[in-house]
């Protein structure tokens, strides 16, 4: 089941002078399957906090995936993941700063150490990726190389 969330109307008012902080984006796009403590919900949605896949020493995957989706079969930390809903819904519609906030978020909420990302960052993948329409499996990020 795919909640989603309207951002208060302080929240919405505000959101002119002041841009979202990469917590406050994360509550309101990715708590509801990945949960506030980054542990996602067994047999649903997979965890973010004290992954491999966050962790990683370039974001590129994870940009990908908020840009594009993932679907199929995964593997967290060496262990199958198995889920009965499709993993991850692409998210392209947010900005490439929203994107990096929220990434430099999970990859340091949690006890994670793994470097800050940037909207460039973002913003190159997502033109990299311009014509992909399809979300990306796992198999498929394997195969891009992330130094």
């Amino acid at each position: 089941m795919l909640v989603l969330y309207s951002l208060p109307q302080d929240v919405k008012a505000n959101a002119a002078a002041a841009p979202l902080s990469g917590e406050q984006l994360y509550k309101f796009n990715c708590m509801a399957c990945h949960m506030e403590n980054g542990q996602g919900q067994p047999g649903l949605f997979p965890p973010l906090a004290g992954t491999d896949w966050v962790a990683g020493k370039k974001p590129d995957r994870l940009i990908r995936i908020i840009l594009h989706g993932m679907v199929g079969p995964l593997k967290i930390n060496g262990q199958p993941f198995f889920t009965t809903a499709p993993i991850m819904p692409p998210q392209a519609s947010l900005s490439d700063d929203q994107i990096a906030s929220i990434l430099t978020y999970i990859r340091s909420a949690w006890k994670g150490s793994a470097a800050a990302v940037s909207a460039d960052q973002v913003a190159s993948i997502r033109h990299a990726e311009a014509s992909r329409a399809t979300p990306w499996t796992e198999d498929e990020l394997h195969k891009i190389p992330v130094q």
